[in-house]
């Protein structure tokens, strides 16, 4: 349950020399984004300069629970949230160098954003449109099938390859599942 950003130094130190890179952007393996996803992130910076935690995915399973409204819109594409999707957090480096501490996830559950916040100390600018497709079927967010955590107004692109990737996702589960 702790994330400690000081495993991340020893390979960013070798790809980017020792002062290491201005941004990290940490997503999970069984997301999809959209080939545009960067426009936005750059978007984002440039829209609120004073951002903590960027997040590009909008998901049920993240969002205002029980009919409530989000609070803190801030354009009609983009909220500010207490907490980023673990799917797609980006970071400035800076947050780390700032806060070099550990940071303990509140429930244990580990690759979730709960820790965004305290990492850079300011809530997490999320983009309302959706720029990752959460794929994690057999994950703990989406307990047997795709449309739990499915995401909330996925760009064109997203909407486009959703069906297709689907499909390919359950024949090499199945197929997987024969050889074993």
């Amino acid at each position: 349950g702790d994330f400690r950003p000081e495993a991340f130094e020893p390979w960013l130190k070798e790809d980017f020399g020792e002062e290491g890179p201005t941004y990290l952007y940490m997503v999970d393996s069984d997301g999809y984004h959209d080939p545009h996803f960067f426009y936005r992130i750059h978007e984002l910076m440039e829209l609120y300069p004073e951002w903590g935690t960027i997040c590009l995915y909008n998901a049920n399973f993240h969002s205002p629970k029980h009919n409530r409204r989000e609070i803190h819109v801030i354009d009609y594409d983009t909220a500010l949230r207490g907490m980023s999707a673990g799917i797609s957090m980006f970071f400035r480096l800076q947050s780390f160098r700032d806060k070099p501490n550990k940071v303990q996830v509140p429930d244990g559950r580990g690759w979730d954003g709960f820790y965004s916040r305290e990492i850079a100390g300011r809530k997490v600018v999320t983009s309302l449109i959706s720029y990752v497709e959460h794929f994690g079927k057999w994950g703990f967010h989406n307990k047997g099938n795709f449309d739990r955590d499915r995401a909330l107004h996925p760009t064109a692109y997203l909407t486009g390859i959703r069906g297709a990737t689907v499909k390919q996702i359950e024949e090499v589960h199945k197929a997987t599942l024969k050889k074993a």
